[in-house]
């Protein structure tokens, strides 16, 4: 499978999926988008562990399938004109996440120099990932997670894929400029 068979794979899984529970303003340039189904995942009571907030029951709602956005600068457009970037302020950024919520992603795009990744939505909005300028070649700008699978995308334009199994390497596959509709 090349690079572009491989983003159709997992982004075109998404295809008709609206986003949800976006998260911005975390640590770093952290984002995190869900798609799909809402589960409600409870861990805990731990009541032998030393931690107090171990020791509570935590509560939180997920999905099967998320992009966990890290490791880069990233810009967010709508209606082409820029609203946040990852060097906005925290509580700016949480004011914006709105804009991606309700919206299913349609097109997906990569550059290679320098290397940069696109995630468009249907009303006009835009997020776009930059390498950045110091990065490690093994630092990824983002993680798709579906069920038990894994895709990111590396800084050195590598794109990893398989499951998520800790213990097994996953597939390497070097990318060129790709633009796909999914």
């Amino acid at each position: 499978m090349n690079a572009e068979q491989v983003l159709k794979k997992y982004f075109g899984k998404l295809r008709g999926l609206p986003c949800w529970g976006t998260s911005m303003g975390g640590w770093g340039s952290w984002i995190r988008l869900h798609f799909g189904k809402p589960r409600l995942e409870i861990r805990g009571p731990f009541p032998e562990a030393k931690s107090k907030r171990l020791q509570r029951r935590h509560v939180h709602i997920d999905s099967d399938t998320s992009i966990w956005i890290d490791m880069c600068d990233w810009e967010l457009f709508d209606d082409g004109k820029r609203v946040c970037h990852s060097e906005s302020p925290k509580w700016f950024a949480h004011r914006k996440e709105h804009v991606l919520n309700g919206q299913c992603l349609v097109h997906v795009g990569i550059q290679i120099k320098p290397l940069a990744f696109g995630l468009h939505f249907e009303y006009g909005t835009l997020l776009v990932l930059h390498r950045y300028p110091r990065a490690r070649p093994d630092w990824e700008l983002f993680h798709l997670y579906q069920g038990k699978n894994l895709l990111d995308l590396r800084s050195n334009g590598v794109l990893r894929h398989g499951p998520t199994k800790l213990d097994k390497k996953l597939p390497k596959l070097a990318v060129t400029d790709i633009d796909l509709d999914i």
